[in-house]
């Protein structure tokens, strides 16, 4: 029986106690009167109440304990944490992907990391969307997997889903951070192609603008007043062999007369040489700097021995000063052919 029942049986004897109170008080000056009212007023609203609690199938206790869980709601975190004790005793597949999309939508992107990690062991790393969805958290955690753990994931997710919406956005993330910046823009115009919000197209447009590719038809001038540097790179074959693939490759703008802090930064891998990397004022060390501010611009080429930003003892390099293209941009060539020696005190090759 239903709370609504119990409402419907309670209107019902009110209107029987009218019905025998009404009468009742017609007569209420004799004394056995009054005495009976009392009575029917009190004993006959519990007698029913009785009945309908002994007799009722309405699960009051179970009401109660409903009511008192609506306002002991746990928290997202509480949840999150309690989800991820339960993958710590009884792990399985749908529980960690969960567990990553929970910890990505809290931003807790190292937790998530790995979260997806043990989904991808449980698939061997043949799932593309969990590949995906693994390099997606490793990313957001740290930037610099655009260039190392997450590169393997995408590319392989990629041979298998081409068109993948972000398999290729991440995909051209890391392909620029690697400088291919021909293959990221392969890959954010073929994203052009898919059906998507405007905001997000705008966003894709201006990635291409920024690595100097035009980029299908409506996405020419969208990087206007932005100064692009095109920087040729080889290696003399002396230290080609010396050039191990893999290794940070620097591509730096500095001012030759005031060389620290650079002007503009972007980190490589050593892949394959001649390679073709475009630097512009996107990559500025400070926001608004532009590369045609400086009049004695120097254009340094670096592949890094010890996996730091500075030069040291071993590192390879080499330096030119761009000149000025006929569309108002810059070009420089480089051949790296110089090893960075030891010396006494700082220096500042290579830097």
């Amino acid at each position: 029986m239903s709370m609504s029942m119990y409402l419907y049986g309670s209107l019902l004897t009110l209107l029987a106690m009218g019905l025998l109170v009404i009468p009742m008080l017609k007569h209420r000056r004799e004394h056995w009167v009054t005495a009976a009212l009392c009575l029917l007023l009190v004993v006959f609203p519990l007698t029913v109440a009785s009945i309908y609690l002994n007799t009722s199938s309405y699960d009051w206790e179970q009401h109660a304990q409903q009511a008192a869980g609506q306002q002991q709601i746990p928290s997202v975190d509480e949840m999150v944490t309690e989800l991820s004790k339960r993958m710590g005793e009884t792990p399985n597949l749908e529980g960690w992907m969960l567990l990553g999309r929970s910890y990505t939508s809290i931003e807790r992107y190292t937790d998530a990391a790995n979260a997806w990690y043990e989904a991808w062991v449980l698939t061997e790393g043949k799932d593309p969307k969990i590949n995906i969805s693994y390099a997606e958290a490793l990313i957001m955690a740290d930037r610099r997997t655009l260039q190392t753990s997450a590169v393997d994931l995408l590319e392989g997710a990629l041979e298998v889903m081409p068109n993948d919406p972000r398999a290729l956005w991440y995909g051209a993330m890391s392909a620029a951070a690697r400088g291919q910046t021909t293959l990221a823009a392969e890959r954010y115009a073929r994203l052009l192609k898919a059906d998507m919000p405007e905001n997000m197209r705008t966003a894709i447009q201006q990635q291409l603008a920024a690595l100097g590719e035009e980029g299908p038809p409506g996405t020419a001038g969208l990087g206007s007043g932005i100064t692009r540097l095109t920087v040729q790179i080889d290696i003399t074959p002396e230290l080609r062999t010396l050039a191990v693939s893999g290794e940070p490759m620097f591509l730096i703008a500095r001012d030759k007369l005031q060389p620290k802090p650079p002007i503009a930064v972007k980190r490589l891998q050593v892949s394959h040489f001649p390679i073709t990397v475009k630097l512009s004022d996107n990559d500025a060390m400070v926001p608004g700097n532009k590369l045609k501010d400086y009049n004695n611009l120097e254009v340094i080429v670096r592949i890094s021995k010890n996996n730091q930003a500075f030069a040291a003892t071993g590192d390879l390099y080499g330096h030119t000063q761009p000149t000025a293209t006929k569309d108002g941009n810059l070009a420089a060539t480089i051949l790296i052919d110089k090893m960075v020696e030891p010396v006494a005190g700082p220096s500042s090759a290579g830097q």
